[in-house]
């Protein structure tokens, strides 16, 4: 089985904590202070800063992203 792999973003330090939700694949980056989402094809399309440094992510029924930082715990609201 052959396989090929692209990159599809670049300038991260040190990305961690994957997930899909919503055709969406979210991801923080704990050293940059951010949270990302980008489309199965690579783009962009969410972006924001966490006080402290985001690890975990998560959701709950409600349309409201949680992240867990080392620091804090910050609820933002994506809809």
């Amino acid at each position: 089985m052959d396989f090929e792999s692209t990159r599809g973003m670049s300038g991260l330090m040190f990305p961690e904590g994957p997930r899909w939700r919503d055709r969406l694949f979210w991801f923080s980056d704990i050293l940059a202070g951010q949270v990302h989402a980008i489309t199965p094809e690579g783009k962009l399309v969410d972006s924001f800063d966490v006080p402290g440094e985001p690890s975990g992510l998560g959701w709950l029924p409600l349309p409201n992203a949680h992240v867990e930082a080392f620091q804090c715990l910050l609820s933002r609201f994506r809809g």
